[in-house]
């Protein structure tokens, strides 16, 4: 009957251990069947609350800064964003052009949505058909740039020029041709199966004649463009977006610029007050185009009505809450976790809204008379940990990506981005439940084995040699 006994411990272990092994040839294979979390899963006192559909959800990921990394991002964040925005001037030169490369092969690898930002800083003049062809040449090798199939090659939004109605970038409130070089650029963009996006900024404040940068003296004919109520002149009450739209067939995502700096009092242009915490129903009160205007007339400042909704176009919101160090006020959590409660419940309620980046960036602000603003989330530990809460789980309200399962060491893509980066390059992401369910196997098994062979070899000296 002993001898029974262990032999059956001893099948039972060799079970556990084949099973074990079975679990590690398919996550090698691609992935932890499901299985593996039947094994050490209790019952349920109540059934689980399901998580949300991740392709209901919109998209969500950083704006990032110059010298950060997708794989550093998600690091960081502990979790992997759905999207990721890059900046680069337009035309490109061939070091824009290799970031752009970089930034699809990163995107392809955590299955996320790249935003390729393009700043004409060079003029509108200088976005020729040329150059268009080039940039079309780019983006469709971007899949052999990647080394992926066609269905892991990632989504690509183009942001040609964006908050063009402002006063701030040199390609701002010029309406036609700032319409005629988006449309350009969208032939070619559209011929390489990519998509673009248009994105002015709030309208509150329009036309920002206060705002540094302000351009003076603009032509009886730019005046006539933007002056939509026809009174002769531009002001508050003018449409501060419809000047500047390029027409249905070229634009495939509506979006806008839509931070907090601070709270407004109304006027023209209305004046800032750093470091407080933004109001309850600000974002949504900016998306009924109803935030920071002195009066309540005006053309066309239901951006989200007028531009998603009535046409049928998915929405975009760059955002992200200002933080100024040295400044009076409330803490960069405070503001910044307000807002990104804010946005979170907009994800929610606005059907329109597929996509939110957030300014992973520290910059000079004019409006901090040069000092360094902070929009960043991951670099406060309770803020990634919100915002991380956003992404995975039943409270989700945005999709997330993928960790990615491997990659060549020293690429030019994940694995070759260094510090944390490096560490996410590998596969090193949070340890999922399925390998905590292998090694209790593995160690259950080892355990089995291991007292078995210690009772024989007692058995062995108390019996003598068995003949």
């Amino acid at each position: 009957m002993t001898q029974q006994r262990n032999g059956i411990r001893l099948r039972a272990a060799a079970l556990a251990l084949a099973a074990a092994l079975a679990l590690a040839a398919a996550a090698t294979a691609g992935g932890a069947p499901a299985v593996a979390m039947s094994v050490v899963a209790a019952p349920a006192a109540s059934a689980p609350v399901p998580t949300p559909s991740r392709a209901a959800l919109p998209a969500f990921g950083p704006q990032l800064d110059h010298g950060d990394s997708l794989a550093a991002y998600a690091s960081r964040l502990g979790a992997v964003p759905s999207a990721v925005g890059i900046s680069v001037p337009y035309p490109l030169d061939e070091a824009g052009r290799q970031r752009v490369r970089d930034a699809a092969q990163q995107a392809s690898r955590h299955r996320a949505r790249l935003v390729l930002t393009l700043a004409p800083d060079r003029g509108l003049a200088a976005a020729t058909q040329a150059e268009a062809a080039r940039l079309g040449d780019l983006l469709a090798g971007l899949r052999e740039a990647t080394g992926a199939p066609t269905a892991a090659t990632p989504p690509i939004l183009v942001r040609f020029g964006p908050e063009m109605n402002g006063t701030w970038t040199v390609w701002g409130q010029r309406p036609k041709p700032y319409a005629a070089a988006f449309r350009t650029v969208a032939e070619a963009v559209h011929a390489a199966g990519a998509q673009t996006l248009w994105a002015p900024t709030y309208g509150a404040g329009y036309p920002f004649a206060g705002v540094r940068g302000a351009i003076e003296g603009i032509s009886p004919d730019t005046v006539a463009d933007l002056d939509t109520d026809r009174s002769g002149s531009v002001g508050a009450e003018d449409s501060p977006y419809a000047p500047y739209y390029p027409g249905d067939d070229a634009v495939d995502w509506v979006g806008l610029s839509a931070q907090h700096f601070g709270v407004f009092d109304a006027g023209t242009p209305p004046k800032l007050t750093p470091n407080t915490v933004p109001e309850p129903g600000k974002f949504a009160s900016e998306l009924a185009g109803g935030y920071g205007y002195g009066t309540d007339d005006g053309a066309g400042r239901d951006f989200v009505g007028e531009f998603a909704a009535r046409r049928g176009k998915p929405f975009a919101v760059v955002t992200g809450a200002l933080w100024a160090e040295g400044s009076p006020g409330a803490g960069a959590v405070e503001i910044k976790g307000a807002w990104l409660d804010q946005i979170a419940a907009a994800a929610g309620s606005e059907p329109s809204l597929g996509l939110v980046l957030w300014q992973e960036t520290e910059r000079a602000e004019a409006e901090l008379a040069g000092r360094i603003g902070d929009w960043r989330l991951t670099v406060e530990p309770a803020l990634a940990a919100s915002l991380r809460s956003r992404l995975e789980g039943p409270a989700a309200v945005f999709s997330r990506g993928e960790w990615p399962a491997s990659g060549p060491a020293g690429s030019s893509g994940l694995a070759g981005t260094g510090g944390d980066g490096a560490r996410q390059a590998s596969g090193q992401g949070p340890v999922p439940d399925w390998v905590w369910a292998l090694a209790t196997l593995l160690v259950l098994a080892g355990g089995v084995i291991a007292s078995q062979r210690l009772w024989d070899r007692r058995r062995a000296r108390h019996d003598g040699p068995q003949g």
